[in-house]
């Protein structure tokens, strides 16, 4: 279980670990996006199938080390804008990027 306490807020921005809920959200505004995932490390989501199998792998990153992908929303809106992480790759790296 992700932590519930896993959130950072700025005066605009709220981040957290993704949830189920998110999936249709993330698809539209960028998972599906040729234009945005053309330069990524993984390939542009066909189904929102997909975007949920992700959200399954941010949970399990979570759990098992406590760090992971992170959704950006605006605070006003509460509008997905895009997303950022950490991820642990033993046994010293830790990449990290945004979308």
């Amino acid at each position: 279980m992700v932590p519930s306490t896993t959130s950072l807020e700025t005066a605009r921005l709220l981040l957290r670990p993704p949830a189920p809920e998110d999936a249709l959200a993330m698809f539209e505004r960028y998972t599906s996006d040729s234009e945005v995932t053309r330069y990524l490390g993984w390939a542009r989501h066909s189904s929102v199938a997909d975007t949920e199998a992700f959200v399954s792998f941010s949970q399990s990153e979570w759990e098992r080390s406590s760090v992971g992908p992170l959704l950006v929303f605006a605070r006003d809106s509460g509008r997905v804008l895009g997303s950022t992480g950490l991820l642990l790759a033993p046994p010293s790296s830790a990449p990290t990027g945004s979308v």
